[in-house]
């Protein structure tokens, strides 16, 4: 399932987790029709993951 062959298999796992969370967090506003601190926390976590995953340093470290 790592469709960047070029880079770590546990590269391409941040990236998949950071986006699993922010589309799970999304539904389940969507579904509950309400926001609550703890939505907004995790969202931001997500949104953490996948920024720290694409940092120019860290892809230079998970490049094979």
């Amino acid at each position: 399932m790592n469709l960047y062959p070029d880079r770590y298999w546990a590269w391409t796992f941040s990236l998949y987790t950071g986006f699993a969370l922010i589309i799970w967090i999304m539904a389940q506003v969507y579904w509950i029709q309400d926001v609550s601190i703890i939505h907004l926390v995790y969202f931001a976590w997500g949104v953490g993951i996948q920024v720290v995953t694409l940092l120019p340093g860290v892809q230079q470290i998970y490049s094979k």
